[in-house]
């Protein structure tokens, strides 16, 4: 039987990208046949091509709302789950892994009908719907932090922590890689896959007052759709080097080259964040699930591994303050790199690709 497996999931870079570094250890194993179920609205229409994966396209819509919407949702998954079934009997993989995300959980209901072994891996501390429904029947949950909250008790769970992408712990720093001059300090700003509108603001916001360190400064601007345009301006209005771009996808060069990382608080920033070693100003998306996003960013404040600042106190001045005052600062900045390495969990890619590999290896 041909070495196959699938990953179900994704629809955000928070999903998606755990799923991809497992696949990148899965051929490092000599699993070279990975494929990949998603939708074709979702980040993975637009990253697996690049990253040369095949992506099979089901329907699948989140239940999100009530009435019409969830209704629609719904038929959405039993079409989804159908979907799923046919192409399980096609490609016949040996084991599935759901990383979360709406397209998972038809994914996963299929893998189960058929008899596949099913993995799960959640990113959060909180689990998601799809996890939470799915882990009854998973061979193992994998989980990134002890204590996940609203898995079964009858799951079988590991803690391995959020994979990381191969790629990122290769890259080197390279400033002219996205045109920067040689030798200032380099901010890489991002919102997660789809940007973050109101970190954008706040940089925009604060332009005169970083525009004072202009000559010793320079940033890396992930800012999401639509909003290219509007950050590329604000720089080059006050003389600030700027590489702009909607979304990086060689996110490893960006970290690789930063000295100084201000994001979101999703899992998977924080597990490259930590695993990178990498010092960090955390801006928690106020609405995530159960408050997650806080939760995550506390507990690397906690232990000095990155600056907190909620959207509330995001008033005019606090962030590029914040920014300078770090930055500036080389004994403060190596003391959070540390300690945010400290907190990472590099192995957890490899972990999960040689576990599956030992149960299927047993069963199988």
């Amino acid at each position: 039987m041909a070495k196959r497996v699938v990953i179900a999931g994704g629809g955000t870079g928070g999903h998606l990208f755990p799923g991809v570094a497992v696949a990148k250890e899965l051929n490092a194993l000599g699993w070279e046949d990975v494929h990949f179920v998603g939708t074709a609205k979702g980040i993975e229409a637009r990253v697996l091509p690049r990253e040369g994966y095949p992506l099979h396209t089901i329907t699948a819509e989140g239940f999100r709302g009530r009435g019409l919407r969830s209704v629609r949702a719904l038929l959405k998954l039993v079409v989804g789950y159908f979907q799923s079934l046919s192409l399980f009997r096609r490609l016949r993989p040996q084991w599935v892994l759901g990383v979360g995300g709406y397209a998972s959980l038809p994914g996963g209901l299929a893998a189960v009908s058929l008899g596949i072994p099913l993995f799960l891996h959640e990113q959060n501390v909180t689990c998601g719907l799809a996890n939470r429904l799915l882990a009854p029947f998973a061979k193992e949950v994998f989980i990134s932090y002890p204590g996940t909250k609203g898995l079964p008790k009858r799951a079988r769970v590991r803690v391995t922590g959020n994979p990381v992408r191969r790629e990122l712990f290769e890259a080197k720093r390279d400033p002219k890689f996205f045109g920067l001059s040689p030798g200032k300090r380099v901010v890489f700003v991002f919102g997660g896959s789809q940007g973050a509108k109101r970190i954008n603001e706040a940089i925009i916001g604060d332009m005169a007052l970083l525009s004072s360190h202009k000559d010793e400064l320079a940033f890396i601007h992930q800012t999401g759709e639509g909003y290219e345009e509007e950050v590329r301006e604000a720089y080059a209005r006050v003389g600030l080097e700027a590489y702009v771009a909607p979304f990086i996808y060689e996110i490893g060069n960006a970290y690789a080259t930063a000295d100084l990382v201000v994001c979101r608080a999703g899992a998977t920033t924080l597990a490259e964040v930590t695993a990178l070693g990498k010092p960090s100003i955390l801006i928690p998306f106020p609405y995530a699930v159960g408050g997650h996003q806080l939760r995550n960013a506390k507990a690397l404040e906690e232990r000095g591994a990155g600056v907190v600042i909620t959207e509330d106190e995001l008033t005019p001045g606090v962030l590029g303050e914040r920014l300078l005052g770090l930055i500036g600062n080389d004994e403060v900045l190596k003391d959070m790199a540390q300690k945010a390495k400290e907190l990472g969990r590099p192995q957890a890619a490899r972990d999960i690709a040689t576990r599956c590999l030992e149960v299927v290896g047993v069963e199988r």
